[in-house]
């Protein structure tokens, strides 16, 4: 009896641990994509922002 509890354990947990590993690499790849996709928005950002701040400004830039 024990060694079927045992085995019973052993399964259920290889089970949980294949679903959690799959959830997790799942996770993982959205993870990615969504900082992509907000490091884009973030450049795009910075970009208006940059743009905005040169054009409201009157002082010229140093670089120009």
């Amino acid at each position: 009896m024990f060694m079927l509890k045992a085995l019973a354990g052993g399964i259920i947990l290889y089970v949980v641990g294949f679903v959690l590993s799959a959830i997790i690499n799942d996770i993982a790849g959205v993870v990615l994509i969504l900082n992509i996709i907000i490091g884009m928005i973030i450049i795009g950002c910075t970009d208006i922002i940059i743009e905005t701040i040169k054009k409201y400004s009157n002082t010229p830039n140093k670089n120009d």
